[in-house]
């Protein structure tokens, strides 16, 4: 189950339409270029999550995904997106064809004083030449709820946040 799970959060967000963005709006839900802090869940775990990091090593095992550890706290599922959106992503955000753009998702962790804190995310990052990378977030409700329903199937509970101004 917790595959399927897995499996269904990476299908929409990498299949997520990108026409919308060339023609200069974004849908709602859509995608918004997310300029410094990207949005993301915050849940508590008793100790560090193994079975979620495990889970996600397991499942992103496509040819066009790959798993990367940016840090021994953190996992990240990379995925390619299909050659529509990739242009699309290219042309919006000024990206290069060499260093092709990639829907992410990631959990990083952090240890507390009692607990292990998890904030995940889902965005896309597209490269661009002699320049910093574009994230652009992904809001999209099913997205959000699937990824929520990970982090509670592995142990988590949702730590609530203070609202944005």
């Amino acid at each position: 189950m917790m595959h399927k799970m897995w499996a269904n959060v990476w299908s929409a967000v990498r299949l997520t339409p990108l026409a919308a963005l060339v023609a200069g709006c974004a849908p709602e839900p859509g995608l918004r270029q997310a300029p410094g802090t990207l949005t993301e869940l915050h849940y508590s775990f008793d100790a560090a999550p193994a079975r979620l990091f495990a889970v996600a090593a397991e499942v992103c095992t496509d040819p066009a995904q790959r798993i990367a550890r940016p840090s021994s706290n953190t996992v990240e599922c990379r995925s390619l997106l299909p050659p529509e959106n990739t242009a699309a992503a290219i042309l919006a955000f000024d990206g290069t064809i060499s260093d092709l753009p990639e829907s992410v998702i990631r959990f990083a962790g952090s240890p507390g004083k009692a607990t292990y804190l998890v904030r995940a995310t889902v965005y896309l990052e597209i490269p661009r030449e002699g320049k910093t990378p574009v994230q652009v977030q992904v809001y999209d409700p099913e997205v959000w709820q699937r990824l929520a329903g990970i982090m509670t199937a592995t142990g988590g509970q949702p730590v609530p946040q203070p609202a944005k101004p």
